[in-house]
């Protein structure tokens, strides 16, 4: 900025100009990466800022969490992300601002979720007195079992990721060999057959 200082004695007169320099820099914020990529899973990612001002966060999404939303000069930061159960991959943008206006983008990208239900087993030969098989399951997701053959039951009917039913088998009164088609199933996606021969 820019004065002047008149001075004065009697009828003489002498200007003298003042100039004084800007107090504030030109600001500086950016983040050290502009690109995050992350798996499905809920997790935490460290990017840094690099600034000389006061900054701000803004999030495209509210499945990106920074642990501050807002500090002076440089800094390091901790994005949370929290799981994507979608099977999308999806993306978010991170914005560092000063004063309202956007300096820099940190874009986050989180994959799909592939979602996958497994069997130890399938296929079981049961005698004709009956029996019980107990089949494990691998899994991330909900899950069923189930079956139009009356004369198998099943303990639990359903669970969540691993674990394990019993397949019941009652006794065959009947002159005939028979086949039961027994279906576990997941939630979202998948399917395994499991067949029990009597």
């Amino acid at each position: 900025r820019h004065a002047e200082v008149d001075v004065i004695s009697g009828t003489l007169q002498q200007t003298i100009p003042v100039t004084q320099a800007s107090g504030s820099t030109q600001p500086i914020l950016s983040f050290t990466t502009d690109h995050l990529q992350l798996d499905c899973e809920h997790s935490f990612a460290s990017v840094s800022v690099s600034s000389n001002v006061q900054w701000t966060l803004r999030m495209s999404e509210d499945w990106v969490l920074p642990n501050v939303m807002e500090g002076l000069g440089d800094a390091d930061i901790q994005i949370e992300v929290k799981d994507n159960f979608e099977q999308e991959p999806r993306t978010a943008m991170v914005y560092l601002c000063y004063h309202d206006v956007v300096y820099d983008t940190l874009f986050v990208e989180q994959e799909a979720r592939v979602y996958h239900i497994e069997a130890n087993a399938t296929e079981f030969n049961a005698s004709n007195q009956g029996d019980t098989f107990v089949v494990s399951v691998s899994a991330n997701q909900s899950w069923n079992v189930y079956s139009i053959a009356t004369w198998v039951h099943f303990e639990p009917k359903e669970g969540y990721g691993d674990g394990t039913f019993r397949i019941i088998v009652d006794p065959n009164n009947s002159v005939h060999s028979r086949t039961a088609e027994i279906r576990l199933a997941g939630d979202v996606d998948g399917l395994v057959t499991i067949f029990v021969n009597q």
